[in-house]
């Protein structure tokens, strides 16, 4: 299938672009050109896992159009976050601290909903009704950072907030507060202004269709690897070049890490 931009809905056009403004387009150049020169080889491994010939042809049609968008020109996106380094932070110390705030609320609810009486019980459906809305954020560094006030909002609730106290409450909320407010800092509201509205748009639109297909690919070779018992299957097909500022640091031991590039 030939990349075909006008086919797109406006929901996954918007999904696309946001989600291209967290990434340098000199990263998803690098990793597009990574991915289809695996392909070139290791492309019918990947067929019965999910990625076929028509995303493949979709990949190297979103590079071609980055490059033409003028992405791949130096100093194209000056302003637009280089590397996703800060992003991925933001957003691993965001999911880490959604983790922790949803296990501390979801404790919370579980004892509060052996008591009887309206304040208990209402406060039980509180949490619960947060519990269902801070599932998963995707790549949105705005959606994770709502998801953090809403469980910031809920563990401060009086009734929960009590329950909470002994069981890491204090803790959780300041961990939420200060990865929402790194979460803010790195969402794209905050990037300044590059070229025009629509040329900064297009090249937003490839980059997030490039990441997109890139962890399609890996997705898929992840699980022929695991298959075919060839783990350099899923190697080749490795976020490197996306997340290369992330791996550096890490080798360097100047992070806490742990955490991996988003799937």
């Amino acid at each position: 299938m030939a990349l075909d931009l006008s086919t797109l809905s406006a929901r996954k056009r918007e999904e696309y672009v946001n989600l291209g403004r967290q990434y340098g387009s000199a990263d998803t150049l690098a990793q597009a050109n990574q991915t289809i020169n695996s392909l070139g080889t290791e492309a019918t491994f990947l067929v019965d896992h999910g990625f076929g010939p028509d995303d493949a042809t979709r990949l190297t049609g979103a590079r071609d159009g980055l490059l033409a968008a003028g992405g791949g020109r130096e100093g194209a996106r000056t302003g637009k976050k280089t590397t996703s380094l800060a992003y991925v932070s933001a957003m691993d110390a965001g999911k880490g601290a959604r983790t922790q705030g949803r296990a501390v609320l979801g404790n919370a609810a579980a004892s509060l909903a052996e008591l009887e009486g309206d304040a208990p019980q209402k406060a039980v459906e509180r949490a619960t009704a947060v519990l269902e809305r801070t599932g998963t954020a995707g790549d949105d560094a705005t959606l994770l950072a709502d998801q953090l006030g809403l469980l910031a909002g809920a563990l401060q609730d009086k009734v929960i907030a009590e329950e909470a106290k002994g069981r890491g409450g204090p803790a959780a909320v300041a961990t939420i507060g200060k990865a929402a407010k790194k979460l803010r800092d790195v969402a794209p509201t905050k990037a300044p202004p590059r070229g025009t509205p629509v040329e900064t748009e297009e090249i937003d639109l490839f980059d997030g269709l490039i990441v997109t297909l890139c962890r399609a690919a890996r997705k898929s070779a992840r699980s022929a690897g695991r298959l075919l018992g060839r783990p350099a299957l899923a190697k080749a097909f490795a976020l490197t070049k996306l997340y290369a500022a992330r791996g550096a640091e890490r080798s360097t031991g100047t992070t806490g890490g742990g955490t991996t590039p988003p799937a």
